[in-house]
């Protein structure tokens, strides 16, 4: 089923870089990127740069081209610049409303605000876009499309959203889809497979690399035939081992001592030097260092390879900066391809800013001989231009796998035979087991998207209870029996109101849960009357 949008929007909003792109229903095929930089790049790195009230000042280039000249005289201190943060919404453990990250010189604020003030920055630059070029069009025509990471849990999804609609994205308006699910629909991904073959997406972005593999089916779209997967290997990982190279042969305190806007050229000629040291014919980079670190080295063994303002290194010692990540990326797809689910993958398709790398490519061709490893046109656009095509038309993907068993917590009636002694409890005079996983999903489960709805009967455990609150838990594991079992984790709750006292503790209210893209939706329904009540899923803070 097409959406009936007359413009779908993309905002691929990265740990390096971001941008946005779009196409109209009528020309679909016809998708504009974002462009900055006098139209260079067509993404802009993902730095947010805010003053010293905290309110956004400028992204991209100019973010970090500002606060460079700010650092010149000494007036950027009080100043909030933000650099590869998306990651936060992995490594915290609760992440929640509150949640702080820390700018480059660790100053905090809100990770909302930082968030939507981001997101708001690309929606508002796609809009005067339109604008320039005379397009008017209303706010309900646009269906906007956010990618996130398919590794990420429904906390991190739930916060991308919110953090959207306080940038201005209404709910009815935004999809949020995985990064390799859209990668999969780029023209070049997605025209090429024949009926009923395999691909693996592979996609390699700054932050993290996730895995989706896929089959085409007899109707033309596909199916997620395994449970997303990945880790955070990505590009930054090459940056984080330069920046160790340097603290290995360099004292300490000569970075310490280094101005904001040298670290900004040492990290862009880094970023040049990595691209110029995967060409065929490079034998040697160049990478500028400031005067603050490049002087007075002359019992460092790092001086010979120091000429004027430049560090001199060959290519034997920049390889193995990759070596890391790319190795993780390997041992990780070789654990894949062995699963039942995914025998005889016919490709992996390349995506994402990291896949253009030439040793990742090599490392992953020679790894897996017997599969055709492809590396899409302009892979680091290639998320951007398939979420494009999602928006116009999201039923192209059809079904997809559960990453978790997930389960709500319930008391039962106790059976003697069947549960634990240990988690008998009597409430109001009757018998009953405590902490019972009631699995709504199963891991690798194939579920149907906006179709598939699992229905659970649930009632008030009191006289005059006018809502429920259920708590959600997943699992690796297959089975789990309780709540408290290992491998078991609170992830958030689900609210249910239930304001009709007819029947008391006798009412029964059917819950259903289905997929939406990539998120949980929940619907109540009482039992007796019919009415539909309003039910709701809280993943931040748990």
């Amino acid at each position: 089923m097409a959406s009936n949008k007359v413009l779908s929007v993309a905002v691929d909003f990265g740990t390096s870089c971001s941008g946005y792109a779009f196409s109209f229903q009528h020309n679909k095929e016809n998708i504009k990127t974002s462009s900055w930089a006098g139209g260079d790049y067509i993404k802009a790195p993902t730095s947010i740069l805010f003053n010293p009230q905290k309110e956004f000042d400028s992204f991209g280039f100019e973010a970090e081209d500002k606060l460079a000249e700010l650092s010149k005289t000494g007036t950027h201190k009080d100043w909030y610049l933000f650099k590869q943060f998306k990651l936060v919404l992995m490594k915290e453990n609760k992440l929640s409303r509150s949640t702080v990250i820390n700018d480059v010189s660790g100053k905090q604020m809100l990770a909302m605000d930082v968030f939507s003030a981001g997101i708001k920055f690309l929606k508002d630059t796609m809009l005067t876009t339109l604008r320039i070029q005379s397009m008017i069009i209303r706010d309900t025509d646009i269906q906007w499309v956010l990618t996130v990471p398919a590794i990420w849990d429904d906390a991190a999804k739930q916060f991308m959203r919110l953090a959207a609609n306080k940038a201005g994205i209404p709910n009815e308006s935004l999809m949020l889809v995985l990064e390799p699910d859209a990668a999969a629909m780029s023209a070049s991904c997605f025209s090429m497979l024949a009926e009923g073959e395999k691909c693996m997406i592979l996609d390699c972005g700054g932050g993290t690399i996730d895995v989706s593999v896929m089959k085409k089916n007899s109707r033309g779209s596909v199916d997620c035939i395994y449970r997303p997967t990945g880790g955070v290997w990505g590009g930054t990982k090459v940056d984080d081992a330069f920046q160790e190279f340097l603290l290995t042969h360099f004292e300490n305190d000569r970075f310490q001592s280094m101005k904001q806007h040298e670290i900004l050229l040492v990290q862009r000629s880094f970023e040049s030097a990595k691209k110029k040291a995967q060409e065929p014919s490079a034998v040697n980079v160049r990478i500028w260092l400031p005067i603050t670190i490049r002087t007075d080295i002359d019992q460092l063994p790092i001086r010979q390879s120091i000429v004027g303002d430049k560090l001199i290194l060959d290519i034997d010692q920049v390889v193995p900066l990759f070596q890391k990540p790319v190795r993780s990326i390997v041992s990780h797809l070789q654990n894949v391809v062995i699963e039942p689910e995914v025998s005889g993958l016919k490709y992996i398709i390349m995506v994402g800013g990291f896949s253009e790398s030439k040793i990742l490519q090599s490392e992953i061709q020679n790894s897996f001989p017997s599969i055709d490893v492809l590396v899409v046109e302009d892979p680091s656009s290639a998320v951007l231009r398939g979420a494009v095509v999602l928006g116009h038309d999201p039923k192209i993907i059809e079904s997809k796998r559960s990453a978790y068993t997930y389960g709500i917590e319930v008391i039962s009636h106790f059976r003697e035979r069947y549960h634990d002694k240990s988690k008998l409890t009597v409430i109001d005079g009757e018998t009953k087991c405590k902490d019972v996983f009631d699995k709504v999903m199963e891991i690798n489960e194939t579920i149907k998207i906006n179709e598939t709805k699992v229905e659970k009967i649930y009632g008030p455990s009191q006289f005059g209870q006018k809502s429920c609150t259920l708590a959600i838990y997943r699992s690796k594991n297959v089975n789990p029996s309780y709540v408290t079992d290992s491998g078991c984790e609170l992830i958030g709750q689900l609210r249910v109101d239930m304001p009709d006292l007819t029947g008391e503790k006798n009412r029964q209210v059917a819950v259903t849960t289905c997929f939406e893209e990539t998120e949980l939706r929940a619907e109540a329904v009482d039992k007796t009357t019919g009415r539909k009540y309003t039910a709701s899923f809280e993943f931040l803070g748990y």
